[in-house]
Protein backbone atom coordinates (compact mmCIF):
# COMPACT_ATOMS: atom_id res chain seq x y z
CA UNK A 1 0.00 0.00 0.00
CA UNK A 2 1.28 3.89 -0.63
CA UNK A 3 1.58 5.77 2.39
CA UNK A 4 3.00 9.40 3.24
CA UNK A 5 5.78 8.89 5.46
CA UNK A 6 7.17 11.43 7.82
CA UNK A 7 11.04 11.32 7.21
CA UNK A 8 12.28 14.11 9.66
CA UNK A 9 11.80 17.93 9.48
CA UNK A 10 9.98 19.33 6.10
CA UNK A 11 10.99 15.88 4.43
CA UNK A 12 8.12 13.27 3.57
CA UNK A 13 8.00 10.33 1.23
CA UNK A 14 5.15 8.58 -0.63
CA UNK A 15 6.24 4.70 0.57
CA UNK A 16 5.42 1.56 -0.19
CA UNK A 17 4.10 -0.14 3.24
CA UNK A 18 2.82 -3.56 3.75
CA UNK A 19 -0.61 -4.17 3.75
CA UNK A 20 -1.64 -4.67 7.17
CA UNK A 21 -2.85 -8.16 8.71
CA UNK A 22 -5.52 -8.90 11.49
CA UNK A 23 -2.98 -10.02 14.48
CA UNK A 24 -5.32 -10.67 17.26
CA UNK A 25 -9.02 -12.05 17.88
CA UNK A 26 -10.07 -8.12 18.47
CA UNK A 27 -8.40 -6.72 15.40
CA UNK A 28 -10.46 -4.85 12.36
CA UNK A 29 -8.57 -3.75 9.11
CA UNK A 30 -9.97 -0.91 7.66
CA UNK A 31 -9.42 0.00 3.68
CA UNK A 32 -8.60 3.58 3.65
CA UNK A 33 -10.73 5.09 0.80
CA UNK A 34 -9.98 8.67 1.31
CA UNK A 35 -7.93 10.48 3.77
CA UNK A 36 -6.67 14.05 4.26
CA UNK A 37 -3.52 16.06 5.48
CA UNK A 38 -4.54 17.77 8.71
CA UNK A 39 -3.06 20.48 10.73
CA UNK A 40 -1.39 17.97 13.18
CA UNK A 41 0.31 16.77 9.96
CA UNK A 42 1.45 20.10 9.09
CA UNK A 43 3.26 20.63 12.17
CA UNK A 44 4.96 17.12 12.53
CA UNK A 45 5.87 18.09 8.83
CA UNK A 46 7.45 21.19 10.10
CA UNK A 47 9.44 19.85 12.86
CA UNK A 48 7.13 20.99 15.80
CA UNK A 49 6.52 17.71 17.38
CA UNK A 50 9.46 16.44 18.95
CA UNK A 51 7.93 13.03 19.78
CA UNK A 52 7.14 11.56 16.08
CA UNK A 53 9.96 9.68 14.68
CA UNK A 54 10.64 9.60 11.56
CA UNK A 55 9.16 6.79 9.51
CA UNK A 56 5.04 7.40 11.14
CA UNK A 57 2.98 7.32 7.99
CA UNK A 58 0.77 10.71 7.88
CA UNK A 59 -2.88 11.33 7.50
CA UNK A 60 -4.98 10.44 10.68
CA UNK A 61 -8.52 11.52 9.40
CA UNK A 62 -9.69 9.28 7.32
CA UNK A 63 -12.78 7.41 5.95
CA UNK A 64 -12.51 3.24 5.01
CA UNK A 65 -14.49 0.36 4.70
CA UNK A 66 -13.71 -2.63 7.14
CA UNK A 67 -11.93 -4.95 5.22
CA UNK A 68 -11.77 -8.16 7.52
CA UNK A 69 -12.53 -8.57 11.60
CA UNK A 70 -10.87 -10.83 14.10
CA UNK A 71 -13.13 -13.27 15.55
CA UNK A 72 -13.97 -11.86 19.32
CA UNK A 73 -14.57 -8.60 17.11
CA UNK A 74 -19.44 -8.29 17.18
CA UNK A 75 -19.73 -4.73 16.90
CA UNK A 76 -18.35 -4.68 13.06
CA UNK A 77 -19.33 -6.11 9.92
CA UNK A 78 -17.72 -6.60 6.97
CA UNK A 79 -18.10 -3.83 4.53
CA UNK A 80 -19.05 -1.22 7.31
CA UNK A 81 -17.79 2.06 6.26
CA UNK A 82 -15.97 4.65 9.00
CA UNK A 83 -16.91 8.16 8.19
CA UNK A 84 -14.14 9.36 10.90
CA UNK A 85 -11.72 6.12 11.37
CA UNK A 86 -9.99 7.61 14.81
CA UNK A 87 -13.97 8.59 16.08
CA UNK A 88 -15.29 5.20 15.03
CA UNK A 89 -12.31 3.46 16.50
CA UNK A 90 -12.78 5.68 20.10
CA UNK A 91 -16.51 5.14 19.78
CA UNK A 92 -16.09 1.43 19.63
CA UNK A 93 -13.23 0.82 22.35
CA UNK A 94 -15.02 3.01 24.58
CA UNK A 95 -18.78 1.59 23.86
CA UNK A 96 -17.99 -2.31 25.33
CA UNK A 97 -15.13 -2.46 28.22
CA UNK A 98 -15.43 -5.74 27.50
CA UNK A 99 -13.79 -6.04 24.19
CA UNK A 100 -10.90 -4.45 23.09
CA UNK A 101 -10.98 -3.50 19.36
CA UNK A 102 -7.63 -2.55 17.75
CA UNK A 103 -8.22 -1.05 14.03
CA UNK A 104 -5.59 -1.70 11.81
CA UNK A 105 -5.40 0.73 8.79
CA UNK A 106 -5.16 -0.29 5.54
CA UNK A 107 -4.72 1.37 2.20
Amino acid sequence: MKALVYEGPGKVTLADKPKPELQAPGDAVVRVTLTTICGTDLHIIKGDVPTCEPGRTLGQQGVGVVESVGAAVTSLTLRFRLDDILAAYDTLRNAAKTQALKVIIAA
